[in-house]
């Protein structure tokens, strides 16, 4: 659970070893633009299934190619603000304190505003399916699929 919490307050692995030889940033410690697994942990209750925290920074203007989860995705948006592109729904504007659920397959892509969103996503995953796969414009697999993790 303090896992969980820490990574809702913007708190990351990589903030934590942050380096700064000079000592002149010693209580600021930035992620850097990304994705950064936080956590990934089986479920006890499932042998099927696993839990993957992730601290995404998106910056001004940009966009994940469209892809899908072989599982749910559940988000928070701390800072900033994007509009969640999925297949077959209006756009929806996430901002500072929104929340959000995707269902398992749903081809989506976020796209953010001028001043870039940081947001939380905690994902129930199916252990040995790749974290996330990209599409084409058909919405089919793409053969080469870097994002697969």
């Amino acid at each position: 659970m303090r896992i969980v919490l820490a990574a809702a307050l913007g708190f990351t692995p990589a903030a934590a070893f942050a380096h700064d030889p000079d000592g002149a940033n010693a209580n600021t410690a930035l992620t850097p633009p990304g994705l950064t697994n936080v956590m990934r942990e089986p479920l006890v209750i499932d042998d099927g299934l696993e839990v993957i925290i992730t601290d995404i920074q998106m910056g001004p203007g940009a966009t994940l190619p469209r892809h899908y989860h072989p599982g749910e995705e559940f988000i928070y948006v701390l800072e900033g603000s994007a509009t969640h592109r999925q297949d077959g729904q209006e756009d929806i504007l996430l901002e500072a304190g929104d929340s959000y659920h995707i269902p398992p397959e749903a081809i989506h892509a976020p796209v953010t505003m001028d001043e870039g969103m940081r947001a939380v996503v905690f994902r129930v995953h199916v252990k040995g399916e790749p974290e996330r796969i990209l599409v084409d414009g058909n919405g089919d697999p793409v053969e080469d699929n870097p994002a697969g993790n």
